[in-house]
């Protein structure tokens, strides 16, 4: 399943709720002072862990809506999906499309009582991404074929063949950990993902709409 921090967050609390309350923060950890999140191994004796925890989580309300799939969509894409929903539904450009087994793609075009998805496998699309368990960042990029490639890797990454791919949610383009597929090969200077969706079974997507962090506001001018 995703990289899910709530639930790491919950297992070091429930660790830490076990110490004795005489303990001092920083004190060499015991046995049960070490939790293992899937790859990760987290020491619950260091002072930065526990200066991390104490961080209040950011929230960031999402609502969801479901659309019917009523025909592949046309204009300027060679991959992408017409919705039975629109801008009186609620959806907005940008929205992720899901299904339970992971992204579609997203919205680029929105009418009054339809939208158009764009397949993560179009040629036109771009999804930051990050390799769950090496954290290797990069560029999902689709080409028309079922299996989009992986771009703008780091010199030396450390994923291998089989390694979950998330979204990143850098650059805000979508929400962070939904998943996109597994790597499938890498080779001939491509790293190539194969997505768990199947794509001829598709008929209804559920629709994301986060609310992110806004931007900084600007200063007040001097009085």
């Amino acid at each position: 399943k995703p990289f899910n921090p709530r639930e790491l967050l919950a297992r070091i609390h429930a660790v830490l709720r076990r110490r004795p309350a005489q303990e001092a923060p920083g004190a060499p950890s015991g046995d049960n002072e070490v939790v293992t999140f899937g790859p990760f191994t987290f020491d619950l004796g260091t002072r930065a862990l526990q200066r991390m925890l104490d961080v209040p989580a950011v929230e960031h309300p999402s609502t969801w809506l479901t659309a019917r799939i009523v025909g592949d969509s046309g204009g300027s894409f060679v991959q992408a999906l017409l919705l039975d929903a629109g801008a009186e539904q609620g959806v907005t450009p940008g929205m992720p499309a899901t299904t339970p087994e992971g992204l579609v793609g997203r919205i680029v075009d929105v009418g009054r009582r339809s939208a158009r998805v764009l397949l993560i496998t179009d040629f036109n699309s771009r999804v930051p991404v990050v390799v769950e368990s090496s954290g290797d960042h990069a560029i999902l990029e689709g080409d028309n074929s079922p299996l989009p490639t992986l771009r703008f890797l780091p010199l030396n990454p450390g994923f291998a063949v089989g390694d979950r791919v998330l979204t990143s949610g850098r650059g805000g383009v979508l929400p962070p950990g939904l998943m996109v597929g597994r790597i499938e090969a890498a080779g001939d200077g491509k790293v190539r993902v194969r997505s768990h969706v199947d794509w001829a079974r598709l008929d209804y997507l559920s629709l994301q709409q986060t609310v992110g962090t806004p931007p900084p506001e600007a200063a007040a001018p001097a009085s």
